[in-house]
């Protein structure tokens, strides 16, 4: 059985993966492989392995199988979708893309606006949301995650048919922000308002706040 684990870039799916490991002893898998984690040296941390066969194949096994995935299934798998603040997802994926640390930084700004302009964040929750939420589709908000990660995951053991253990621990992000910091960048759910200056801000909620809305964020 696979589940697939689906999020726009940079909306908290490897600290999900992490919680997963942690409290479960659920490793997960990725649809790219991600081998940058390998690099890091952050596989085992994560909880992260290769996928040991193709997807059909892993659909027809009895055991677990929660992939990683950054576009949304048309299958009719399972699906937890993972969705952050869009402003919060572009301005840390926007980060990554141009590695500028200042927001300030004009490669950033123009990195950033054009991820805005894309709507791709936008047109991921449409997607999912077309298609009324069943009992194989689950929505996670990242800033709830950081908030309840315990209770979170309890209402994610069904679902999974996992349960949580008594001696799971929570990621330590300064510890991890100190290993990896290219990877592990803030750990803050509202650092955006420091980042995205207020003309972005304006463009984006009025290019994607459609999607905002519907997910309960607010301006």
């Amino acid at each position: 059985m696979i589940v697939w684990l689906v999020s726009y870039p940079r909306s908290g799916n490897t600290y999900c993966r992490m919680l997963f490991k942690n409290f479960y002893g659920l490793d997960t898998y990725s649809i790219y492989d991600d081998p940058n984690f390998e690099k890091m040296g952050a596989s085992s941390e994560i909880g992260h392995k290769n996928l040991p066969t193709g997807v059909d194949e892993l659909r027809e096994r009895d055991e677990l199988y929660v992939i990683k995935n950054h576009k949304v299934p048309t299958t009719g798998d399972r699906v937890i979708f993972l969705v952050r603040d869009g402003r919060a997802a572009q301005v840390s994926r926007s980060h990554t893309r141009v590695h500028g640390k200042d927001p300030a930084n004009k490669r950033f700004l123009k990195d950033l606006e054009s991820l805005i302009r894309g709507k791709e964040w936008a047109s991921m929750v449409h997607q999912f949301l077309e298609v009324p939420l069943s009992p194989c589709r689950k929505i996670i908000t990242y800033e709830d995650l950081v908030k309840r990660p315990i209770e979170n995951l309890v209402e994610l053991e069904n679902f999974l048919k996992v349960s949580v253990k008594d001696d799971g621990k929570l990621p330590d992000f300064k510890s991890l922000h100190k290993r990896w910091p290219g990877f592990f960048r803030v750990g803050k759910t509202d650092s955006w308002k420091d980042e995205m200056p207020t003309r972005l801000q304006d463009l984006f909620w009025e290019l994607q706040g459609d999607a905002m809305s519907l997910l309960g964020y607010l301006k």
